[in-house]
């Protein structure tokens, strides 16, 4: 579920956005957003459920009927979006992109400036979450992890050689001279833009120590994660 509590070292402790789906849901705080990504109807309907009847109480397993979250804060992923995430970023790879890279491409849409946190794998190919120890392979699975690798790699070295040719404050400085500020919009300048961090949930988060850099950002952006174990209080001894 991407904690934070005994790894705020690391990890941080501010959360703005919780990305998540019905498997992965977790309870999340009255100032955070909940982001629900739509990978089916179902998905959209025990959304509606938890804040009403109740009565979803399985998908393809047994979920959580209801979560505590703020209702005002609620945020849905358009099921477009994922569509375009899919095929313009992933051309296909895989049979649905991980909400991982999900998150990061909304990110990039909804930010001036992203921080991309605790992504990637060991050089044997292998990661784990820094939660846990169970060990995973990220070029399996259904989500063609190597290509979204590959991509978000790919991604960094363009932005890397795009900011050695474009001297971005001046660019800023001349867009903001030509439109005058206006009181509405009294935070907006030159000098300010919304930092986003995406925080991710892999084990190189383990003693890095980015947890006070990581809430220095605007919004802080996790993942809850799809994990068996967690469902195990919701399964009858039939469903086992």
């Amino acid at each position: 579920m991407g904690p934070t509590e005994g790894y705020e070292k690391d990890v941080g402790s501010k959360t703005t956005h919780r990305i998540l789906y019905p498997e992965s849901a977790v309870d999340v705080d009255d100032s955070t957003h909940l982001v629900l990504l739509p990978f089916k109807i179902t998905d959209m309907r025990w959304l509606i459920s938890v804040f009403t009847t109740k009565h979803i109480t399985h998908t393809y397993i047994n979920v959580r009927p209801t979560i505590n979250a703020n209702r005002d804060k609620v945020m849905i992923i358009h099921p477009e979006f994922i569509k375009y995430v899919y095929e313009s970023w992933l051309q296909k790879h895989g049979r649905y992109p991980s909400t991982g890279f999900i998150t990061l491409i909304f990110a990039l849409h909804i930010c001036d400036q992203v921080d991309v946190f605790g992504f990637g794998a060991k050089g044997d190919g292998n990661w784990h979450h820094y939660f846990d120890k169970s060990l995973t392979q990220f070029s399996r699975g259904p989500h063609g992890g190597d290509f979204e690798n590959e991509t978000m790699n790919e991604l960094l070295l363009a932005l890397q050689r795009e900011s050695s040719k474009v001297n971005y404050t001046d660019v800023v400085d001349t867009l903001f001279s030509l439109f005058p500020d206006k009181e509405h919009y009294s935070d907006a300048g030159p000098d300010r833009c919304r930092t986003c961090a995406v925080v991710g949930n892999s084990g190189n988060l383990l003693r890095s120590h980015y947890g006070p850099l990581i809430d220095l950002h605007d919004f802080v952006i996790r993942q809850a994660v799809f994990c068996l174990k967690s469902m195990t209080m919701y399964t009858t001894k039939n469903d086992r």
